[in-house]
């Protein structure tokens, strides 16, 4: 039996689909506990996403097609590692990080973990960074 809109609303759950500024689609299945899937499309172009990090939170990248980069700031280095279709990836917390699409990617994120404080917030300008 398929549940209505206001039954999941009910049980914490919402579905805010977006367009980002860099335009990818984001379509989202969030719980008010603060974890959360997202299925991520990439532009025709590819692009950055926006910085940030999380105090709390773990994200768990699944590349489904294409590829992804994230490129996370450790120990005042920029690391910046390339994961193909299949590939798993779990971020750290408190890592400045940001993820790069090529055109026509699709990734599946999971944020997990301590979801009481979900705080994140944009930390670098990556708009001219290098294309991976």
């Amino acid at each position: 039996v398929q549940l209505s809109w206001d039954e999941a609303r009910d049980h914490g759950i919402t579905c805010p689909h977006e367009r980002m500024p860099n335009g990818e689609l984001r379509f989202q299945l969030v719980s008010t506990d603060g974890s959360a899937y997202i299925r991520t499309v990439s532009t025709l172009e590819g692009g950055w996403q926006r910085s940030l990090f999380h105090k709390q939170v773990f994200e768990t990248y699944i590349v489904q097609s294409g590829w992804m980069a994230l490129a996370s700031l450790r120990n005042g280095e920029l690391v910046l590692e390339k994961f193909v279709a299949g590939d798993i990836i779990t971020t750290e917390r408190l890592i400045p990080q940001n993820i790069y699409l090529p055109a026509n990617a699709v990734i599946h994120t999971v944020e997990h973990g301590n979801t009481a404080e979900k705080a994140s917030g944009p930390l670098l300008n990556w708009t001219n960074a290098p294309r991976c």
